[in-house]
């Protein structure tokens, strides 16, 4: 996982470009199919035919996405998680060796 972190700018950015699916667009328009006042001697009523699309709404919704992390923060995030961990460890190790050498303590003068 570290590699893929470190790895050459551009490199993990393109193998998650071929795994996620494309960004979506979608335009929606009423379409509306009104009589033709428009007559001519080459054509009839039935064969003349006109189409209004409007939008369905005036408004533009535009989204951009961005990575949450760039590669220093999360370097950061996994170096404090790590840190925290290591630091857990320490101080469970510690009080191990505390409770054991207290019991020793106890035992041998429990003998005496």
């Amino acid at each position: 996982m570290l590699s893929q972190v470190a790895a050459p700018s551009g490199r993990l950015l393109d193998g998650c470009h071929a795994r996620c699916l494309p960004p979506c667009e979608a335009l929606l328009y009423h379409a509306l199919a009104v009589p033709y006042g428009y007559h001519s001697a080459n054509l009839d009523d039935s064969t003349t035919t006109e189409l209004h699309i409007t939008y369905a709404s005036k408004q533009l919704e535009l989204t951009e996405q961005s990575w949450a992390y760039d590669r220093s923060a999360l370097l950061g995030e996994v170096g404090g998680f790590v840190g925290i961990m290591l630091g857990v460890s320490v101080v469970s190790v510690m009080q191990l060796l505390q409770e054991s050498l207290a019991r020793a303590a106890d035992t041998l003068m429990a003998k005496q």
